[in-house]
């Protein structure tokens, strides 16, 4: 065998470990992880580019989905899932040429729609504390009440916030050490 062949063998093993590591971590935090049907749509709720980078996620795990930052109501049509990426970004909004009233309004009215459409809303946070504060929690708030399930790193939930509104509104809470255990979730709910 190959030096480079040993290598990449070595690698996948350890990407491997990683991803079953991340699907124990979340289950360790206390959260079973739910299945939800396939095609996934994924949108941002602040304009955050987190909700890009979950879609990128998404792709690399072979899962099939559509991202579109703009989503309107209408984009819904055919899609099983809807995962909602929250967190306030004054250059994302800025980029789409909106300012966070006009946000705040397009996702009410995109999550009214998936609730009338029967469409189940997966909520993942993976801006840390950098998108908390006075300008994203409310986007998360907004995203709260029609969430079936909320995917959490660890690091923004420093003060609870999500562990109490989840509570509050009967959402189960799956929390993560690091960004990497989000595609071991991603897997774990829409391939295995």
């Amino acid at each position: 065998m190959s030096h480079v062949s040993y290598l990449f063998r070595r690698l996948a093993c350890v990407l491997f470990l990683l991803a079953v590591l991340g699907v124990m971590n979340a289950v360790s935090a206390g959260a079973a992880v739910p299945k939800f049907p396939l095609p996934v749509f994924v949108t941002t709720a602040g304009q955050s580019p987190d909700a890009y980078t979950v879609a990128l996620m998404c792709k690399r795990e072979g899962i099939n989905r559509t991202y579109n930052n703009l989503a309107q109501p209408k984009d819904l049509k055919g899609f099983k899932t809807l995962i909602v990426v929250p967190g306030h970004s004054m250059k994302g909004l800025g980029s789409a040429g909106i300012d966070a009233t006009a946000e705040a309004d397009r996702v009410k009215r995109l999550l009214k729609e998936a609730s009338t459409l029967e469409i189940p809303v997966v909520l993942i946070h993976t801006g840390g504390m950098a998108r908390r504060g006075p300008t994203s929690d409310p986007f998360i708030a907004s995203v709260l009440p029609y969430a079936k399930c909320a995917i959490v790193l660890k690091e923004g939930n420093q003060d609870d916030y999500f562990t109490k509104a989840c509570a509050a509104k009967n959402v189960p809470l799956t929390l993560l050490e690091d960004i990497n255990a989000v595609t071991g979730i991603l897997r774990a709910m829409f391939v295995s």
